[in-house]
């Protein structure tokens, strides 16, 4: 279940920053901050929600390598390749998606 390798418990930690970070962002939602037409419009909500999905793509990329070639095998390095897999996907759709 916990990694075995440096750069599994690097993934774990660049996991952990993402949840962390997105956790802040959505906090600082609630609190009543609101965005605007661009991602740039509303600093304290673009830098948690960026730090937060670089963070997963990084971890996700660091997990692939680590499994690939470490030969990690925990469930939280397979964890954040899916997850940082999954936050590249959005993050791709969000830039070419919009019109």
């Amino acid at each position: 279940m916990l990694p075995a390798t440096s750069l599994g418990w690097l993934v774990v930690g660049l996991l952990t920053a993402a949840v962390t970070l997105f956790l802040i962002g959505n906090a600082l939602a609630a609190s009543g901050q609101e965005g605007g037409e661009k991602f740039s419009d509303n600093l304290w909500l673009a830098i948690p929600i960026l730090g937060a999905g670089l963070s997963a793509v990084i971890a996700g990329a660091v997990a692939a390598f680590a499994v690939s070639f470490r030969r990690e095998r925990s469930a939280l390095t397979f964890l954040a390749l899916v997850v940082g897999l999954l936050v590249l996907i959005f993050m791709i759709g969000e830039a070419f998606g919009h019109e």
